[in-house]
């Protein structure tokens, strides 16, 4: 929006001690907190044999703490200001998928907590949705130019991934931010708990 006050704080979402410096300086700097993003994720390749118990750690730490770690920084505040909140998260624990035991493991409790949130906060006029996409692989589609789809995939196997997808091409950064933009907006003021894919189908 023009003429938009935009600052950047750096924070580990592992540690909820960083997040709640940065919810202070939010606050100090801007004044409210009305919406909370929670997207941290971490991941790799690995299959279930070689997937250490510190690996699957690091992922459930970034992801899934990261997720808890920002409701709880940012809770009062969204409390207050009758806020939302968005999970960005995936549809891979639907059915699973090869090498990710870890990552679907974590985004599967990120949309367990989401749907708690839309339970316990819901008496305070927040609400608590998810955004889905796909950016680890499996179809439907993934986003493209991402990191998650140049590390995760070769060009042989985002070929392949595009064609089951019905819309035959991957997502876009500003196709999951379009989501974004509405779960905050006053249309979806009355929509709660819900979990919206932008997967192309």
């Amino acid at each position: 929006r023009a003429g938009s006050r935009v600052i950047g704080i750096s924070a580990d979402v592992r540690s909820i001690d960083s997040l709640k410096t940065a919810v202070a300086r939010t606050v100090a700097e801007l004044g409210r907190i009305d919406f909370l993003i929670a997207g941290a994720a971490g991941n790799f390749l690995a299959n279930f044999d070689d997937l250490s118990a510190n690996a699957f750690k690091s992922v459930i730490d970034i992801d899934l703490l990261g997720s808890f770690n920002a409701s709880k920084a940012y809770a009062e505040e969204l409390k207050k200001n009758r806020g939302r909140i968005i999970y960005l998260s995936a549809t891979m624990h639907y059915i699973g998928l090869p090498l990710q035991t870890h990552a679907v493991a974590a985004k599967a409790g990120v949309d367990a907590l989401s749907s708690q949130m839309c339970i316990e906060y819901g008496p305070y006029g927040v609400t608590s949705n998810q955004a889905h996409n796909m950016a680890r692989l499996s179809p439907p589609g993934p986003i493209a130019d991402t990191e998650g789809v140049s590390r995760l995939s070769d060009t042989a196997g985002l070929v392949t991934t595009q064609r089951r997808i019905p819309l035959q091409r991957f997502g876009s950064v500003s196709e999951i931010a379009d989501a974004t933009v509405f779960l905050f907006s006053d249309a979806a003021k009355y929509i709660s708990g819900v979990a919206i894919p932008v997967d192309g189908g």
